[in-house]
């Protein structure tokens, strides 16, 4: 009996299928253990698996890529539009990068944690910053400088390359889900990171102190001149060192850190709140292990008839 197309269809949607009901799985998984985890408060959770919801709090001056936008943390990615043998269309990603290298603080009434989001699974909401118009429309100069750093040209003799830019980022004062585990921060106060934070939190001190005119000269135009020179700026610099030490023994003292936990480990970061992501992923291993078993047992029953019957 000769082989056909429908033969090579039900093979892969056999194939699909399995891999639906895998997908499924997965996300059922995952809602029975944000289910079953209780949510721990900050300054109290215990090491291991944790549930903690809170607000984002940056712990380095880091931007957005592209918009050069203030922020926690970012990822991106560059796709380019491409076309097959048949001419049919789909974009395909050639750039994507992230800020993992970078830690951030989430907050809650009790106290905060250091996230470290290398590994994590994130579920952030894509903005687009760029798409072409058409071949003829080139990038902006600096989404096209940008990728030329990465050794990605978009811009030929006269055509350039179809491309869409996005971004997606996690803002200060943002609500946050994290499924992830927790232990005591093992970089300690003279780390290179510990430095680089109490850094961050001396410059955001002073930045806070220029934008509140009455509070510098009234503390710091001591000869009442109404200028503040350069010895003057110089005792306020150290005062405001004083008070970024202070505020970072405090936010250091019996620090914990949340990250991907050992092999096999979850670590989940989401913008979504637990009620959405568990609305989601219900409805989502529904449809998926229910199209897989129908997809799978067509493709079966299929096979099996041509071939065995």
């Amino acid at each position: 009996m000769p082989f056909t197309n429908i033969d090579l269809f039900s093979i892969l949607g056999s194939l699909g299928g399995f891999t639906l009901i895998y997908y499924g799985s997965k996300r059922l998984k995952l809602k029975r253990l944000i289910e079953d985890t209780p949510t721990s408060r900050l300054k109290s959770m215990s090491i291991g698996l944790v549930e903690v919801k809170g607000q984002v709090r940056p712990a380095f001056q880091i931007e957005t890529p592209f918009n050069h936008t203030p922020c926690c943390y970012y990822r991106y990615r560059v796709q380019e539009y491409r076309r097959n043998s048949k001419g049919r269309g789909h974009w395909v990603v050639i750039l994507e990068g992230d800020s993992h290298q970078y830690s951030f603080f989430l907050e809650d009434e009790s106290g905060a944690a250091l996230i470290l989001p290398k590994n994590a699974e994130f579920d952030l909401a894509w903005n687009k910053v760029y798409e072409s118009g058409s071949m003829l429309s080139a990038p902006p100069p600096h989404i096209v400088e940008f990728l030329l750093t990465k050794d990605i040209k978009v811009q030929g003799w006269i055509f350039s390359k179809t491309i869409k830019v996005e971004e997606a980022h996690l803002f200060e004062n943002q609500p946050l889900y994290i499924l992830g585990y927790a232990n005591s921060w093992k970089l300690g106060k003279d780390s290179g990171e510990a430095k680089q934070i109490k850094y961050f939190i001396w410059n955001k001190e002073l930045v806070n102190l220029k934008k509140d005119m009455k509070r510098l000269f009234r503390e710091f135009d001591l000869n009442k001149d109404g200028k503040i020179d350069a010895d003057e700026w110089e005792i306020a610099k150290k005062k405001m060192a004083e008070k970024a030490k202070e505020k970072f023994q405090a936010q250091m003292h019996n620090l914990m850190q949340i990250e991907h936990g050992p092999k096999g480990g979850i670590f989940y970061i989401s913008e979504k709140s637990e009620a959405e992501l568990l609305s989601r992923f219900g409805k989502s291993s529904f449809f998926s292990i229910l199209g897989g078993a129908v997809l799978s047992i067509g493709g079966i029953v299929w096979f099996l008839y041509r071939f065995f019957v």
